[in-house]
């Protein structure tokens, strides 16, 4: 979290909280204060949060420390240790159903899966193995992937064309939008790397 963040967490309207962390916050202490809130749904609903915030960690600007990444750093390397040893043992697969009953696993399908699709059927997000899936063909069995909650092998039973869109100009416009949001950002930091500018605003919010 940097001084001028708006979100913390799962609170996403949360710019007094990040105020009192950067101006009056001292690491160990709780703030003598609750903080309301206040955000709008993508429904249009309003609701608000409470939060009792304590500061547990401050870290000084730039290269991190190994202490500061050790506990990322070392469940990425166990993840990919992990896969390793899986696909090792996977070996040459034949067919899934053997595959499974080997390892004390079973059989899972699921419908729907497309480039779009927010996650799969049964197992949740997983763009990697989403991406394989909608490059095999039918009944085509997949190499081992490794993916964010574990190794998977797949097999298409049935592949189906995309509809196609029916908005084509809404459907440029959802692309386009994050992309012009993320050269705006990317601008704005330029422009203050170049001209050495120290920004402060996180000073002047009110907590």
């Amino acid at each position: 979290m940097n001084q001028n963040a708006a979100r913390v967490e799962q609170l996403s309207n949360a710019s007094p909280v990040v105020a009192w962390a950067f101006n009056a916050g001292k690491v160990g202490e709780t703030a003598n204060k609750v903080f309301q809130v206040d955000e709008k749904l993508p429904d249009g609903r309003g609701r608000s949060s409470y939060a009792v915030v304590a500061l547990s960690e401050q870290k000084a600007k730039g290269i991190a420390t190994v202490d500061n990444v050790r506990d990322r750093v070392k469940a990425e390397v166990l993840k990919e240790k992990k896969a390793e040893k899986i696909i090792a043992k996977i070996g040459t697969v034949k067919d899934l159903a053997s595959l499974a009953s080997g390892n004390g696993q079973q059989v899972m399908s699921a419908a729907g899966v497309t480039f779009a699709a927010p996650s799969i059927e049964n197992v949740g997000r997983e763009p990697k193995v989403q991406a394989a899936v909608c490059g095999l063909k039918a009944n085509e069995l997949s190499k081992p992937l490794v993916g964010n909650m574990g190794v998977f092998v797949v097999q298409p039973t049935m592949v189906g064309e995309a509809p196609a869109a029916a908005d084509i100009a809404a459907t440029k416009t959802g692309l386009l939008q994050p992309l012009q949001q993320g050269v705006d950002y990317g601008l704005f930091q330029a422009i203050k790397k170049t001209m050495d500018v120290e920004d402060n605003r996180y000073k002047t919010r009110g907590y």
